[in-house]
């Protein structure tokens, strides 16, 4: 009959199962952090774009304004580049 001696050159299977359960819960806590720095991130490019639309709107609005005075865009183009002396509105 043959004996059966306990070896030392491994892990028990506990040792394993706890292992992995270890594991299965870090990632499980990984998961959820992950999840919300995602949200938080939608949220930051939802937020840009609401603010780049509405620059967008403002400079529409700007120009639509300047042009109902009379200045076109290469007329205010013109005084932001340096002909600061020239004033566009007469008699300012």
């Amino acid at each position: 009959m043959k004996k059966f001696t306990k070896s030392k050159a491994g892990f028990s299977l506990i040792e394993i199962i706890m292992v992995v359960a270890i594991i299965v819960i870090l990632a499980g806590v990984m998961a959820l952090n992950i999840s919300s720095y995602i949200s938080k991130a939608n949220s930051a490019s939802a937020l840009e774009e609401s603010i780049r639309s509405s620059n967008e709107g403002l400079v529409q609005s700007y120009e639509d304004h300047m042009a109902e005075l009379g200045f076109d865009r290469v007329e205010a183009e013109e005084t932001e580049a340096g002909s600061s002396s020239a004033s566009p509105v007469e008699g300012a």
